[in-house]
């Protein structure tokens, strides 16, 4: 299934994609969404297109919580409690990873009032039993090489192949569910 229609992005009560015809657009479109892939596969912009549309949502960044380029699966033992926390309705806060080039940020809360965005790698366990739509993105490998370094720029070339074996690894021990995904193909916001 593609989750972008003719420009409309979106989850309503019916999945993803458009809402039904006549649909009251005022109501909220989602609780919990997961965004899934490799790096690379677009992730970050379908969040962010996701977010556009649906302002009021926060988005939890997983490469946020991954202290390291050796820190995947540590960072989504702590993506996963804060999506507890927020199923639980209460507010939980992380600080950001500061990333070489990158500017520090402060303190970050996740609240239980307003819808919640997970993405990044492996996200779809973190959301596992929580989340209402879990989205898995595919793109070719070259592809995905291409737009990571593009996107990292020079730091990340000499992690490139470290991180791609930390997600086989993470991948073959916890595969995505396929019949709880929506696999989206290569450049879901372009359409």
């Amino acid at each position: 299934g593609r989750i972008v229609q003719q420009g409309h992005v979106g989850l309503g009560p019916g999945g993803v994609g458009r809402p039904q015809e006549g649909a009251d657009l005022g109501y909220q479109l989602f609780s919990l969404v997961t965004i899934d892939g490799r790096s690379g596969s677009g992730k970050t912009q379908l969040a962010g297109a996701l977010h556009d549309r649906h302002v009021d949502a926060q988005i939890v960044h997983l490469d946020d919580l991954y202290r390291d380029w050796d820190g995947l699966s540590a960072g989504l033992v702590r993506a996963r409690h804060i999506a507890e926390q927020w199923s639980r309705h209460n507010a939980s806060t992380y600080l950001p990873t500061h990333w070489p080039g990158t500017a520090a940020r402060g303190r970050v809360t996740v609240t239980p009032d307003r819808p919640l965005i997970v993405e990044g790698v492996g996200a779809t366990w973190v959301g596992r039993s929580l989340a209402h739509a879990a989205l898995w993105l595919e793109a070719e490998r070259e592809t995905r090489k291409r737009r990571a370094l593009e996107r990292d720029g020079e730091t990340f070339v000499p992690y490139w192949l470290a991180w791609e074996l930390q997600e086989d690894a993470w991948f073959a021990a916890h595969p995505p569910r396929p019949d709880a995904l929506v696999r989206v193909p290569d450049d879901p916001i372009r359409g």
